[in-house]
């Protein structure tokens, strides 16, 4: 058996579709448990220091930035830098 699940918000769309559905002989449920089992509910508060524990965030090691900022060995100035990435 194969399962689809619409959100229809208009009236005249889900007549139509249903016109079809009838025209094709397929059986309709309606149902509104459509949410899957691994969508977790939202949290009220979201905190930065829950994420960072959570996702065992560790921080920048400075020491390696600027290790890989002088490898880069970058020559173009600041200014033309932020333009390139702007467009």
């Amino acid at each position: 058996m194969t399962r689809i699940i619409l959100d229809i918000p208009n009236a005249t769309d889900l007549d139509l579709l249903l016109k079809l559905v009838n025209r094709l002989n397929i059986r309709v449920v309606e149902s509104k448990k459509h949410t899957p089992s691994i969508v977790k509910p939202v949290r009220k508060q979201l905190l930065i220091s829950d994420l960072k524990t959570e996702q065992q965030y560790k921080g920048m090691d400075k020491n390696r930035m600027d290790r890989l900022i002088e490898a880069l060995d970058i020559q173009e100035p600041l200014e033309l830098l932020l333009e390139q990435v702007k467009s």
